[in-house]
């Protein structure tokens, strides 16, 4: 199955000019009411200072390749589910105020992602292979039993790398996108927590000049997650079931990790990931009843 999709917002940034002052480079030549205010050779005159909404000239696109595959075998049932998306958007990258818009690639879908789940209903028990005419109270403890797993595997989503402590543009913001000299991600032979991309890839942009790198060009950690649970359900009355579950999330405990820092101006720490994801990550036991009526 394939999905398409494009998405107009009414949103653009619309620059404010003040005086006096000293414009950078870039901005030699900008009109203000109809009228050039500034000099092309010295670049005296109107300078940035900042941007807000404006007219309608945003837009996001969307594609994504999706396989969907189910298959049941005997009291074995299993649904895989595949995605490969593909998101951009016009409106990430606002540093440069009288630049066109252009499509960077969207933070939040990743390159892959795949989700398979499994029911088993365990043949014990009446109506099912094993023991089918066991006594009530056997057949009360060992029959009815439902093993479920979920498995959810995807690839990282995407951050950018930034600096801050000067205002190279001169557009009174401190920080931004760098300059990009290499491709920045590293081989995943080479990735570890305190090294996970290449900072040396990226430089302050030089005076009066907006840093070169795109939005959201490195790739953070992936997530894999196996969640388990058991689970059995009572008849109590014509009215009144109850359903018992044991549930294990994250049941071997693998380690899934946050975006590392990605601000080149901090040496000690670009590049590392100092902690992992929250308790919504780790491996938690639940016991849990619930009666339905």
């Amino acid at each position: 199955m394939y999905e398409k999709s494009i998405k107009m917002r009414h949103f653009q940034a619309v620059a404010h000019l003040e005086e006096p002052g000293v414009a950078p480079s870039w901005a030699a030549g900008v009109a203000r009411d109809g009228k050039d205010e500034t000099n092309s050779s010295d670049g005296t005159g109107w300078v940035y200072n900042g941007s807000s909404p404006g007219s309608p000239k945003s837009k996001s696109w969307f594609n994504a390749l999706t396989v969907e595959g189910e298959r049941k075998v005997g009291q074995l049932t299993s649904i895989g589910h595949w995605v490969w998306p593909y998101s951009l958007d016009n409106m990430l990258n606002l540093e440069k105020p009288y630049a066109p818009l252009s499509g960077s690639r969207d933070t939040y879908p990743s390159e892959n992602s795949a989700v398979i789940s499994v029911v088993w209903q365990i043949p014990v028990g009446q109506g099912r292979s094993y023991l089918p005419h066991a006594p009530a109270a056997l057949s009360y403890i060992l029959g009815g039993w439902n093993l479920y797993w979920i498995s959810t595997e995807e690839s990282g989503h995407f951050f950018s790398p930034s600096y801050s402590g000067s205002d190279a543009s001169h557009t009174n913001t401190s920080g931004g996108l760098p300059n990009r000299i290499c491709d920045g991600n590293l081989p995943s032979s080479q990735r570890s927590i305190t090294h996970w991309f290449n900072a040396a890839c990226f430089t302050t942009p030089t005076p009066e000049t907006f840093g070169n790198s795109g939005v959201d060009i490195l790739v953070r950690p992936g997530n894999m997650v196996q969640d388990v649970s058991l689970s059995k359900s009572v008849k109590l009355t014509e009215r009144f079931r109850f359903t018992f579950t044991a549930a294990y999330s994250n049941l071997f405990n693998h380690p899934n990790f946050p975006t590392p820092a990605s601000n080149i101006s901090s040496s000690g720490s670009v590049g590392v990931i100092s902690s992992e994801f929250g308790t919504a990550y780790s491996r938690i036991g639940e016991l849990r009843g619930r009666i339905d009526f």
